[in-house]
């Protein structure tokens, strides 16, 4: 038997701070006009209680370093997978994306993929199937382009996950958790409104 309990705060300076209890997406717009005049903080903390837990197949430590060069795409869907570990993503990157995977168990090995028709692209971080649960340490950090347009999809698990997001060119933001903890900083100068869906 599992108890699961969800709590999303959402912080924004000189509004009154929403409470999310239920399951499922909400969505709040983030407009140019707005973040001129404050900045805002998503927070998100979450926590669950298991009774059983995974079996181990752990190894020695390995790194690995990736990266995806820029192209002249006009709009890149990015789509982030992790069952359960430590995530951050920060802007910042001359080339798309600029990754460090820190992993022990080699079924963990992150998979990237990246996908183009000339105009619109999909760049796909995922955890392999089944691979997390093994892992004594699981880190991923992503670095992405501050002038590529962005939709961002982070599909999390258990674990805890920095998101600065604010310097980012964003179209949408879309955040699925199950639990742990996300801290989600949109602090920043939006070049065009966007959509934050949690």
């Amino acid at each position: 038997m599992q108890e699961l309990f969800k709590i999303v705060h959402v912080y924004v300076e000189h509004m009154p701070p929403l409470t999310l209890s239920q399951p499922g997406l909400r969505a709040f717009p983030v407009t140019s006009a707005v973040w001129r005049g404050f900045a805002g903080v998503v927070s998100l903390a979450l926590s669950l209680a298991l009774s059983a837990c995974g079996t181990a197949h752990q190894g020695p430590a390995q790194h690995r370093s990736q990266s995806v060069p820029m192209d002249q795409t006009m709009l890149t869907r990015v789509e982030i997978t992790m069952g359960a570990g430590e995530f951050q993503v920060d802007g910042g990157s001359t080339n798309l994306m600029d990754a460090d995977f820190d992993y022990t168990d080699p079924a963990s090995n992150p998979a990237v993929e990246y996908h183009s028709t000339g105009t619109r692209s999909d760049l796909t971080i995922r955890e392999p199937d089944g691979g997390s649960s093994g892992n004594d340490h699981y880190k991923w950090r992503l670095r992405l382009n501050d002038k590529a347009n962005l939709d961002v999809v982070a599909k999390l698990g258990a674990g805890q996950a920095n998101m600065n997001l604010g310097n980012l060119n964003l179209r949408n933001v879309e955040l699925n958790m199950g639990a742990g903890q996300v801290d989600m900083d949109l602090r920043g100068l939006p070049k065009q409104s966007y959509e934050v869906r949690v």
